[in-house]
């Protein structure tokens, strides 16, 4: 599963607010076999196929695998 999150901090750097995002319904749908589990791979359910294929962040977690 793949998400991502905001986080708001003050001058000291301290954890003010912090927003989660992710899609836990095509998690599920993986687990229950409604779904290839490629279809989530790089986070493309979130960002979609163009924004995952080319994120440095997404391919930086796939080379450190």
């Amino acid at each position: 599963m793949f998400g991502f999150g905001v986080a708001k901090v003050n001058d000291k750097l301290q954890l003010i607010d912090v927003d989660i995002f992710y899609k836990p319904e095509t998690f599920i749908q993986v687990l229950r076999g409604e779904r290839k589990a490629d279809d989530l791979k790089n986070g493309q359910d979130i960002m979609g196929p163009a924004v995952a294929g080319g994120c440095p962040h997404f391919e930086a977690l796939s080379k450190s695998k």
